[in-house]
């Protein structure tokens, strides 16, 4: 458990740097009297809409606080836009055990930061998300009007289904009848679309009728591919006084690693968050002996002996949180579960007794799918390179009543980030 506390150790020095962290970026703010100011703002990955920015005019500047009562939008140039409004936010739950029995169009009238999607000729979609859901909007330039796009779910009682009440469709076809009336795949799009970016942001693309190069369409979301190679140190260890070695011994295997999968950046800009799907294959050879006396009163000894190979495939999605992030360095700590799909060859279990003669015993009966954990941690240099060191927790690869056998195991490798 040693390296299970290092791992929670670094997490929390990690967490102390990211709190004085800074990543102001170039942009500009719009005041109150609608002036553009340029300058650089701490830009992070907001969780929901901001309330607040840090602005600076030059980086050697101090920082000053703007709100939504001080500007009227603001930019991080090339990266995210955000206008300021007042508009109605829906208070209707989507949390599955919050469910009203009925449509709720409960709604607030907020002053807020709304996040530009798309930006055209005629209309821009608009995103806000508050603790919780995501709200779009749709804003009309000729008539200066924001409206949030309805959507409201609720629990059918009578057959325990949940239902959407989708008030957005008729509100797009309007939209389309009035910029795109001619358009009749369009309104097969908005006929199919669901409530998200991937549906809205080509619909209203598509409304707006500019070229789609004429457009602001802010879209932070990205996939990566990668690569790694590594060392894993597992540890076979057997738990249980019945068990066919004593309780806690152990036997090492110092075991190649290769690895390969994809990540899901939700927002490549600042490669805080990633959902990242790993696989991997490890090979592994163990050999365990022990001697134990059988029959106290006669000392009779016996030599116990187990040899297997393991090869093991692994599938584990996991989230990454890069703690401390610059465009050269980044610290981050990664949590899983490994699927594992285990196969146990050449097992070859024995006893040898102090008289000369010998005993092949039954194989042991190892599960060929188990779940782990692994904790890792790791510095990412560049945009390429990482190299991390992680611990697997202990996990049953038994089914014995009696005792158990584990591998935990410790992890040092190098991931290429194709890029």
């Amino acid at each position: 458990m040693k390296y299970f506390y290092c791992t929670l150790l670094i997490t929390l020095f990690t967490c102390h740097l990211a709190t004085a962290q800074s990543n102001f970026k170039q942009g500009y703010i719009l005041d109150a009297k609608n002036d553009t100011i340029k300058g650089y703002i701490d830009y992070r990955e907001w969780n929901k809409n901001p309330k607040q920015i840090s602005f600076k005019p030059t980086l050697d500047q101090a920082a000053k606080t703007y709100t939504v009562n001080t500007a009227n939008g603001f930019g991080i140039t090339g990266i995210e836009y955000y206008d300021r409004a007042v508009v109605s936010v829906s208070t209707s739950p989507i949390t599955l055990s919050r469910l009203p029995a009925s449509v709720d169009t409960s709604a607030i009238i907020d002053t807020v930061f709304l996040r530009v999607r798309v930006n055209g000729s005629k209309l821009t979609l608009y995103e806000l998300e508050t603790f919780e859901k995501v709200i779009f909007y749709i804003g009309e330039k000729q008539k200066a009007t924001i409206t949030p796009l309805k959507q409201y779910l609720f629990l059918n009682e009578e057959n325990r289904m949940i239902v959407n009440s989708n008030k957005y469709i008729p509100q797009l076809l309007n939209l389309a009848a009035i910029y795109q009336p001619n358009d009749a795949k369009l309104k097969q799009l908005i006929a199919n679309a669901n409530y998200n970016i991937r549906y809205l942001s080509p619909i209203i693309i598509r409304l707006n009728g500019d070229a789609w190069d004429t457009q602001t369409v802010v879209d932070n979301t990205s996939v990566r591919y990668f690569v790694g190679a590594g060392v894993t140190n597992a540890r076979l260890k057997f738990s249980g006084d019945n068990a066919p070695f004593s309780n806690g011994k152990t036997a090492t295997s110092l075991s190649p690693m290769l690895s390969a999968g994809i990540d899901y950046l939700f927002n490549k800009r600042t490669e805080k968050t990633v959902l990242r799907l790993e696989a991997a294959l490890t090979l592994s050879s163990f050999n365990l002996s022990e001697g134990r006396v059988l029959n106290s009163f006669n000392q009779n000894i016996v030599i116990r002996s187990l040899k297997f190979k393991q090869t093991l495939v692994s599938l584990t999605p996991q989230m990454l949180y890069n703690f401390y992030s610059t465009d050269r360095f980044k610290i981050y700590v990664d949590v899983g579960v490994n699927m594992n799909f285990s196969s146990f060859n050449n097992q070859h279990y024995q006893s040898n007794y102090a008289d000369g003669s010998s005993r092949t015993e039954n194989n042991l009966d190892f599960e060929s799918f188990y779940i782990t954990i692994p904790i890792k941690a790791g510095v990412q240099m560049g945009k390429n390179f990482q190299i991390y060191g992680g611990y697997i927790l202990p996990t049953a690869i038994t089914n014995y009543t009696l005792w158990s056998a584990e591998i935990p195991g410790i992890q040092a490798g190098l991931v290429y980030l194709f890029q």
